[in-house]
């Protein structure tokens, strides 16, 4: 914007220079309009109309019937470090020194500090796996569980969850899918075994 040359104006013995003052003012103004537009802008391109959220999902939907007895699913490997015994002592409020003291456990003859049987059953949760989100929005509940604990489980084992349809049973609406569930360690040991049942929209 091109400005007047100077104009002072004398007021209670100062010197205001208005053309300054307006150039100023019009600048900022002029700055913000921009901002707003160039952020306008911003969001129109960063916009996907085409994108829909409720399709955002790591692998394909199936429904009930496209399920077979026998298939496997795996959730990823973990292995079990302190962190993790840490977490489970905070959300359960298990404090025994069986899992968290090691003079305790040496005195005992463990070698490390070794997992609750319910801290190893966790890694068995079916959300970990490809499983629960072939489901999707299929998935109703779970609803029923039973556990072997069968090796002991340390502090730095890297356990293998192993889900196995075993049950597939349609109601009217909805349907029953069991798992057979094995977790393994590290040296291929079997240290639990298990079922769990879900139940699923049909």
């Amino acid at each position: 914007m091109w400005c007047e040359p100077l104009a002072e104006a004398y007021t209670t013995g100062k010197l205001v220079n208005y053309n300054l003052l307006f150039c100023q003012l019009h600048c900022k103004l002029v700055t913000k309009s921009l901002r707003q537009k160039i952020l306008t802008l911003e969001i129109e391109l960063a916009r996907n109309d085409n994108f829909n959220p409720s399709q955002h999902s790591m692998v394909p939907e199936r429904g009930f019937y496209d399920f077979q007895i026998g298939e496997q699913f795996f959730a990823p490997s973990r292995t079990m470090t302190e962190g993790i015994f840490t977490t489970f002592q905070a959300a359960s409020g298990d404090n025994h020194p069986i899992h968290y003291d090691r003079n305790y456990l040496s005195e005992i003859g463990h070698p490390n500090l070794m997992a609750h049987g319910f801290m190893t059953l966790i890694q068995a949760a079916i959300g970990a796996s490809p499983l629960a989100h072939s489901l999707g929005k299929n998935l109703i509940g779970f609803i029923d569980q039973s556990s072997k604990f069968l090796k002991p489980v340390y502090c730095g084992d890297t356990i293998y969850p192993i889900f196995e349809i075993n049950e597939l049973s349609p109601n009217k609406s909805t349907g029953v899918m069991g798992l057979d569930i094995k977790i393994y360690k590290q040296n291929k040991e079997l240290v639990l075994q298990g079922i769990q049942r879900y139940l699923i929209r049909l």
